[in-house]
């Protein structure tokens, strides 16, 4: 599971404030051992999550994740975003391939294939971690512009992109994450180190992912307007059509494209949207069920308690209680 470190405070794991005491490896902005900051990390989120942790910080788009148990990564990321492995295996499926990434990799999740990842290795006592990077496309084109060459001719299988992250995006990482170390060199120094790690993942090794998140009228950025527009009109009704018109598509295609990027349906991706913001509200505001339930757009709490249980595997109201019980 993964929280954006901007939003989230005082969730599981760990109580409000907890991030302030927590003391992170000094020497992780200039380190290249990934096993250093997989522990840093580790430091924050805490060892005794059943099976996920979440980590306050004003750090815009940054996730963190650790998981004990292996199974499908939900799609709780803006996507497109960047991840370095850190401890673990994450199994992706692109297009008829299916690769395993470990520690020290690196991989972009998103463009024109299908988003499809799983933790294929995660333990109590080794947990997978990594750590995640929502991208912003319109800063990755205009430095696509301002370098002016790619290596995107020299495109190849995405099994072969399957390899050790570039030392300088590894310490771009590194240096994102220690920035959770002071609010104040979080605010003056993020946007300057987010820009960073944009220039390294385009110079990387990601050629064939980022040639399709990066050509304008490629499919998958289509679709990245529909749901764009999901994500901010979530709690309405939204018509498939309206959400195909979004995209400048037709129904017929867009309903194949859209499960093609998403594995999923339109209406499914709503409901994962809207029960992600519940949980948030019944967690960090303390709302009754039944608010939480009209307020992020269902017309009835029993249906609400009933998709909550089975995303979750428990009500909301004994979710929640078990949730802060933890913290």
């Amino acid at each position: 599971m993964y929280y954006e470190a901007s939003r989230l405070a005082g969730t599981i794991g760990f109580k409000q404030g907890s991030l302030k005491n927590t003391r992170l490896d000094s020497s992780i902005g200039g380190s290249l051992d990934i096993v250093r900051l997989s522990d840093s990390v580790g430091a924050i989120a805490g060892r005794d999550a059943a099976a996920h942790a979440g980590i306050p910080a004003g750090v815009p788009g940054l996730y963190l994740v650790q998981c004990t148990e292996a199974g499908r990564l939900e799609p709780e990321l803006p996507m497109p975003a960047a991840c370095l492995l850190l401890q673990g295996g994450l199994e992706i499926h692109v297009d008829s391939d299916s690769i395993v990434y470990g520690p020290g990799q690196s991989v972009i999740m998103g463009g024109d294939s299908p988003v499809l990842a799983r933790v294929s290795e995660a333990s109590a006592e080794a947990p997978f971690r990594a750590l995640f990077v929502s991208l912003d496309v319109p800063v990755l084109r205009r430095m696509q512009a301002q370098v002016g060459h790619t290596r995107f001719d020299r495109l190849v299988r995405p099994s072969s992109e399957s390899r050790l992250a570039p030392t300088k995006l590894v310490q771009a990482f590194a240096r994102y994450f220690d920035l959770l170390r002071n609010p104040i060199d979080a605010r003056i120094m993020s946007p300057l180190v987010n820009q960073e790690l944009h220039y390294r993942v385009l110079q990387a090794h990601h050629n064939l992912i980022l040639k399709r998140l990066l050509t304008p009228d490629g499919r998958a950025n289509k679709i990245a307007l529909a749901l764009a527009y999901l994500r901010k009109h979530f709690r309405e009704s939204v018509p498939v059509e309206e959400l195909a018109r979004t995209a400048g598509m037709g129904l017929t295609s867009f309903h194949t494209h859209f499960r093609e990027v998403t594995r999923t349906t339109p209406h499914q991706y709503q409901k994962e949207l809207r029960l992600i913001e519940a949980r948030r509200l019944l967690i960090e505001q303390g709302l009754p069920v039944s608010v939480v339930a009209y307020r992020i757009g269902y017309k009835s709490p029993t249906q609400f308690s009933r998709e909550y249980s089975k995303k979750y595997g428990e009500p909301p109201s004994k979710h929640v209680s078990e949730e802060m019980r933890s913290a």
